[in-house]
């Protein structure tokens, strides 16, 4: 299990709680203003990390939503919220063709990244020539070391075999 579809039962919640409420009512609001100054026309759009869908509700309707996130779970419970094409991938191996997506959406994923080279590569490489990126960058940084293996962003549960 990985620490995000442990996280899935609950991460929604953080959007009530401050400061993060507070901080997301502005981001989405800045993001629903750049949105209305797009003019995509059912182009094909990516959300990256989608986690609870707060992107998919802002994203235009008449997009051709694709949201993928590395957690099924988190997957399935966003599924309910929005018509979208969800896929369970890493965002550093994406699994679509170069030039894919006309807008490209990754919203508080970049601080997550263990490697920030590869995921901007992957990004750069779907996004079409004339596409857009909408993209936040957290400077603040809470890194808890996994108890098991040492690593500052393992991502994963440990289980005793």
């Amino acid at each position: 299990m990985t620490l995000w579809d442990w996280k899935s039962t609950f991460y929604h919640y953080r959007q009530t709680v401050f400061p993060f409420s507070l901080i997301l009512k502005r981001e989405i609001r800045n993001i629903e203003d750049l949105m209305a100054k797009c003019n995509l026309n059912g182009a094909p759009v990516l959300d990256v990390a989608t986690g609870p869908g707060t992107m998919l509700e802002v994203l235009p309707a008449d997009a051709k939503v694709v949201a993928i996130d590395r957690s099924l779970k988190m997957l399935n419970k966003v599924a309910l919220r929005r018509a979208a094409c969800f896929v369970a991938a890493d965002s550093t191996h994406l699994p679509f063709k170069a030039n894919s997506f006309k807008l490209i959406s990754a919203v508080g994923v970049f601080e997550y990244q263990k490697n920030s080279q590869a995921f901007l590569r992957e990004l750069h490489r779907v996004i079409m020539a004339s596409g857009m990126l909408l993209f936040t960058y957290s400077q603040i940084s809470f890194s808890i070391t996994c108890a098991t293996c040492g690593d500052t962003a393992c991502g994963w549960l440990h289980t005793n075999e």
